[in-house]
């Protein structure tokens, strides 16, 4: 039996440290964007710490033979906003079962 863990300190989220609020409106059908001036606030820039927990396990019946499976992202930890790989996949929380043999 095995647990694996991945941290991640908090840090400023890609590409959005001087992005500017906007403010989008329909008047007289069409769209009118209206700069706000104001930058997107400190928190919205912050993903936040991260620790995502893996799972995994394994028995060997024989010196041949084998079975392992687990859970990855075990408290189905989401995705910061914008990424889609950091601190966890899109999919989530996952499970595994697999079967080793040798001949």
């Amino acid at each position: 039996m095995g647990w694996s863990g991945r941290f991640e300190s908090s840090q400023l989220s890609p590409g959005i440290s001087n992005i500017q609020v906007v403010d989008v409106a329909i008047e007289g059908g069409k769209v009118v964007v209206n700069p706000d001036n104001t930058l997107v606030p400190l928190s919205q820039r912050d993903t936040g710490d991260s620790m995502v927990h893996d799972i995994f396990a394994s028995y060997d019946f024989t010196e041949k033979f084998s079975l392992y499976g687990g859970i990855n992202n075990a408290l189905d930890r989401d995705p910061y906003l914008g990424s889609l790989v950091r601190p966890a996949g899109v999919r989530g929380r996952f499970f595994y079962l697999g079967v080793r043999g040798s001949f």
